[in-house]
């Protein structure tokens, strides 16, 4: 997987192989974009799924703060955005010391053995299914069950 840079709000930095972001001490000045989210810290992916099973991990580290997950192409990316299924958003937030939430409506806590210090994604597009595991322990998370109706 690949960041996609004209997505990513101006307070990321992407890494030169567009695998990795840290967030900026301040915001960069760059080229306005519809693609882009203008007020949430976030960034999508180059690759969209459409069909099929794919499988990612995301390294989170031992004191990572933020979100992860998939999303409708179509997202809103203008403005304050409401991370929930309904909004087209299946993630989970990640909070220092391993405190996990997975972003549904409500929010619902994800008790965990260990911290997790990658997290995999796995998406099964046409089953509507997209899960989480925890990498360090091997262990499944959360699983969101859903219609995408739509690329992801």
């Amino acid at each position: 997987i690949t960041l996609d840079p004209a997505t990513a709000h101006p307070e990321l930095l992407l890494s030169p192989d567009l695998r990795s972001l840290l967030l900026a001490d301040s915001p960069q000045t760059l080229p306005p974009d519809p693609r882009r989210f203008t007020e949430s810290t976030s960034a999508l992916s180059s690759q969209s799924f459409s069909a099929g099973s794919a499988y990612w991990e995301v390294t989170v580290g031992d004191r990572a703060v933020g979100m992860l997950g998939v999303c409708r192409e179509s997202v809103q990316r203008q403005g304050p955005l409401a991370v929930s299924p309904s909004a087209g958003f299946w993630a989970v937030k990640v909070g220092g010391g391993g405190a996990l939430a997975a972003l549904s409506s409500p929010p619902v806590a994800v008790e965990v053995r260990t911290a997790p210090r990658a997290i995999g994604v796995l998406l099964e597009h046409e089953a509507g299914v997209v899960s989480f595991y925890n990498v360090s322990d091997g262990s499944h998370m959360f699983t969101f069950s859903d219609e995408f109706g739509e690329p992801l």
